[in-house]
């Protein structure tokens, strides 16, 4: 990652439609320094806490505060080991709690972290909160769901939207209810300027799809974005708590032009040319060709072996001590292989479809008229601009403006709905006053 590339970040939490309180939490870590950001990066965490009586929001806020503090004092560590030991001591935190107090035992939470820092972004993760990386057209999940649904469907290599008959709402993994729990954590994934990577619980990812959550990310401005998105799930039932970490690296719309660099051309020329064998392999091969065409020219040996046959035998010498220089230092220091790149769980190649739009123009006209029925506090002018703005671009074929101006008008009617919700939250923060 380009240490020019601007980082913008936009945060969003909303307690759903059925639930009385809100149980997840955030936060945000930013490098204060250039030198901090080169050594640790920025970081990002969302948590989604499991528990009745509200301990699910005391294990989620423990979570990112613990994260959050254990990873800025890490020092003279590896960013892998850094974030895996700061979600180890969450996990630590939540679970002393927990047993210290009886109420709170079998509390718990998932945690997804991001740290982008100079060798790009990594990721450390527990439970079923995601994260994704939008880039172009594609939308990949850089996290596994550590849910019963996607352990039956990795043990039976299977996508997990086709295995039936399980619950999708049974975690596996999360911090808290264990003394220790395994992490994952996975990286560096390289980021490129305008690269979006949106971090998430499972009251988006359970109510929007990933080709839904890709349109609205791509097309709308992140502020919008978040706040369309969290509308959105609230529309389809809010049964869950919904909170969102959207981070945008640079300028999707005008990315920045890398500076041309002799070395760094020189550099991917030589990899492309002599990356198909190691070079080890290509002084053996020459070696070797070099050794026949002297041979070859038996008749003049003394200028065969001269020319042709000196510089072969020295070849293939220093790629046979070289092999030996290597096994040795593989035995004795350990020199890792080089290391496969990082997983990506789950993508897809996605357009702005039709049908995605007159889905969209429906559910306006639809809210439309129950805002009308219901006497909702709704903005009439505002919502007839942006909707003869919307049928404008739709019937010239400008399916981008057309989209844009139908989330807008929703918006705008999801901005009556939350004010028509009136509902009524009773929530008493008992472990507020608790000190053990």
């Amino acid at each position: 990652m380009r240490e020019d590339l601007p980082v913008v970040h936009h945060c969003r939490t909303d307690v759903g439609i059925k639930r009385s309180h809100n149980q997840d939490s955030f936060a945000v870590g930013l490098a204060g320094s250039k030198e901090t950001w080169r050594g640790r990066g920025h970081l990002f965490v969302v948590a989604d806490g499991m528990g009745a009586h509200a301990v699910g929001e005391l294990a989620s806020q423990l979570a990112v505060d613990t994260i959050r503090l254990s990873y800025s004092k890490s020092r003279g560590q590896g960013v892998d080991d850094s974030l895996r030991r700061a979600i180890v001591e969450a996990n630590k935190t939540i679970h002393d709690r927990g047993q210290r107090n009886p109420e709170f035992q079998g509390m718990g939470t998932t945690a997804t972290a991001l740290v982008l820092g100079p060798d790009g972004a990594r990721i450390g993760h527990v439970g079923d909160s995601r994260c994704y990386r939008i880039r172009g057209d594609m939308i990949e999940q850089l996290s596994f769901d550590h849910s019963l649904l996607w352990e039956v469907a990795r043990r039976h290599n299977m996508l997990p939207e086709d295995v039936k008959s399980v619950p999708k709402n049974i975690i596996v993994r999360s911090l808290g209810p264990e003394p220790t729990v395994n992490v994952d954590v996975n990286g560096p994934y390289k980021v490129r300027d305008g690269d979006r990577f949106l971090l998430c619980t499972d009251g988006l990812s359970g109510q929007v799809t990933d080709r839904e959550i890709w349109s609205i990310v791509s097309y709308l401005e992140p502020e919008d974005a978040c706040e369309f998105l969290i509308d959105l799930a609230n529309y389809r039932g809010g049964i869950d708590n919904v909170t969102l970490l959207l981070v945008q690296v640079g300028d999707p719309a005008h990315p920045r032009p890398r500076r041309f660099s002799p070395l760094r051309f020189l550099q991917r020329v030589g990899l492309r040319i002599f990356g198909l064998l190691p070079a080890v392999q290509w002084l053996l091969l020459l070696g070797s060709f070099l050794c026949v065409a002297a041979a070859a020219m038996r008749f003049q040996v003394i200028a065969g072996w001269l020319y042709v046959g000196i510089p072969g035998l020295a070849l293939l010498s220093a790629g046979l001590a070289w092999n030996q220089y290597s096994a040795y230092r593989r035995k004795k220091f350990g020199v890792k292989p080089p290391q496969p790149p990082p997983p990506v769980y789950r993508s897809q190649q996605c357009s702005l479809q039709p049908t995605l739009v007159e889905k969209l123009a429906k559910n306006e006209a639809f809210l439309r008229e129950t805002a009308q029925e219901n006497d909702w506090q709704v903005d009439w002018e505002e919502l007839r601009t942006r909707r003869e703005s919307a049928e404008r671009c739709l019937a010239q074929r400008d399916m981008t403006g057309a989209f844009r101006d139908y989330c807008r008008s929703l918006s705008v009617l999801f901005a009556g709905m939350r004010q028509a919700r009136n509902k009524q939250e009773i929530f008493d923060p008992h472990w507020q006053t608790d000190k053990a």
